[in-house]
């Protein structure tokens, strides 16, 4: 075998390997190393190096063992019983000096890393998990912006501790001279925080500046203002441009998200089994399968709502199709819904802010119950949500308007056609 045979023993540890290979037929030692976010790394040696093949394996050792992200549950929850146990001893006054030693070598050793880890490691590392789970196009915005935010800073090997809220607020600063929009801000602003509390969660800082700015920072905070919901004259119009669509399954999603406030994604999963306005309360059953947060729930509705409801369902469907069957899969319905949604509202002349839907009815039907126990089943969140952000929004006398809305006159003399493939699949 060509190259010096060495006598030392390969190295044969937890996140990293030394064994022998072969490339392209040349012998060599291969280091087969696990990194961070676990997947692994290959990195070869000439069968003379095996000493450093050794070293650079025991390098990444040390390394994974110090990331506490990486560790098992079983590490973790031995650490904890491990520290809890040292100082029971410190309470009890035994002397244990080399265990605290061996902690507080560790303790350093992680925060020396914490000041040696830079902006830039902290960006690739995000980027590098983010692959796995964003779209790309989500992921191109993304590295974008954290390139753009790493561009702007003082120096290009700034470590993360040093990052505070002034840097981030100069590295910024091109937005507000360009006249960027306040929500524009706001969403760079939750780029950068995403990347931070990733950071914070690695142990590579102590703390997210850009959460803190955010809270600081009159009007940025896109998650502190109060939503926007529609005027009972704004939702009868779109109600008349629903009322004139050519396809009345689309606009039967539609007008439920905009009466009753389900989620576009639970308003796709329906079907029109699930619409049950014969029962003495007539409500839509929502089973946990389809609902977001994997519990069931019954959302009631209330005053004319059950036949404006009742007059938008097509005259020839299956009960146990889909309201939306017409669409391959779910994205296909979810893309269309917002077709129709913007379509509907150019057509009514109404601005339709994010999720403007579902606040109009968390707003309307807060006012109309006084109940927030009951309107927070309703709507499937928490009753402290529904009072933080819908109390005092709407008056009880537009609230009654809401629910008293009449049917439009266009679906009085609405015929369906005699087949209809998305309501007889």
């Amino acid at each position: 075998m060509p190259g010096k045979r060495s006598k030392a023993i390969p190295y044969r540890g937890h996140s990293a390997t030394v064994t022998r290979s072969s490339v392209r037929g040349v012998e060599c030692w291969r280091v087969l190393s696990r990194l961070y976010s676990g997947r692994r790394r290959s990195k070869y040696y000439p069968l003379d190096q095996l000493r450093e093949a050794n070293d650079y394996a025991r390098a990444q050792e040390r390394a994974i063992q110090l990331d506490g992200t990486s560790w098992s549950e079983a590490e973790k929850v031995a650490m904890r019983y491990w520290r809890e146990w040292v100082n029971s001893e410190r309470a009890a006054g035994r002397n244990v000096p080399a265990l605290l030693q061996v902690l507080q070598a560790a303790v350093r050793t992680i925060e020396k890393r914490r000041q040696a880890a830079t902006v830039e490691q902290g960006i690739s590392n995000y980027l590098a998990e983010a692959e796995a789970r964003m779209k790309p196009t989500r992921l191109a915005l993304v590295r974008s912006t954290l390139a753009k935010f790493a561009a702007n800073l003082p120096a290009a090997d700034m470590s993360l501790a040093e990052v505070g809220e002034d840097a981030i607020r100069n590295a910024l600063a091109f937005m507000v001279s360009n006249n960027a929009a306040q929500s524009t801000r706001a969403h760079y602003l939750h780029i950068i925080s995403a990347m931070f509390a990733r950071a914070v969660e690695r142990g590579l800082c102590k703390q997210n500046p850009a959460k803190l700015l955010l809270r600081t920072m009159g009007g940025t905070d896109t998650k502190g203002t109060q939503p926007t919901f529609l005027q009972v004259a704004e939702v009868q119009s779109l109600l008349h441009a629903a009322a004139q669509h050519s396809d009345k399954a689309e606009a039967l999603h539609f007008v439920i998200g905009l009466l009753t406030g389900i989620r576009s994604a639970e308003r796709c999963r329906l079907q029109y089994q699930d619409i049950r306005l014969d029962e003495p309360r007539p409500y839509i059953n929502l089973p946990a399968t389809k609902a977001k947060t994997k519990r069931a729930r019954q959302v009631f509705i209330h005053g004319s709502h059950v036949q404006i409801i009742r007059s938008f369902i097509p005259r020839r469907h299956l009960p146990g199709s889909l309201i939306m069957a017409g669409h391959a899969n779910e994205k296909a319905q979810k893309e269309r819904a917002i077709v129709v949604q913007n379509a509907l509202a150019k057509a009514a002349g109404v601005t339709l802010p994010r999720n403007v839907l579902r606040h109009t009815a968390a707003s309307y039907l807060c006012a109309y119950l006084e109940s927030m126990s009951a309107a927070a089943l309703n709507l499937g969140h928490s009753e402290q949500m529904l009072i933080t952000h819908y109390r005092a929004l709407v008056p009880h006398a537009e609230a009654v308007r809401f629910f008293s809305l009449p049917v439009p006159e266009t679906l009085a003399t609405y015929k369906p056609a005699s087949k209809r493939k998305a309501a007889s699949r």
